[in-house]
């Protein structure tokens, strides 16, 4: 019950929850069937491509994380901007 109520911990989490399986419903390339996985060269860091379209960099430390943007360019062709799914931000 607690998940309902957005001022505690529990209410926090499923509301951020609830909104990643938003931001994955409304991409279409999570779903596709070729997705590669890769070393980014950061041990921190689970890097793989849904359909060649979209990069998922995903952190698992508690503190933030850099990779080389040489490293990507190897396995990936890289725009000169991307959209953040996640935070809706333009990044370069």
């Amino acid at each position: 019950e607690r998940r309902h109520d957005p001022a505690t911990v529990e209410g926090q989490v499923y509301q951020w929850l609830l909104y990643l399986i938003g931001v994955r419903q409304q991409t279409p390339a999570f779903g596709a069937a070729s997705t590669v996985f890769f070393d980014s060269g950061n041990t921190h860091v689970l890097s793989y491509v849904c359909d060649g379209k979209i990069l998922a960099l995903a952190n698992f430390s508690e503190r933030r994380q850099t990779i080389d943007r040489r490293a990507l360019a190897q396995r990936v062709t890289l725009p000169d901007t991307a959209n953040d799914l996640v935070s809706r931000e333009d990044i370069s």
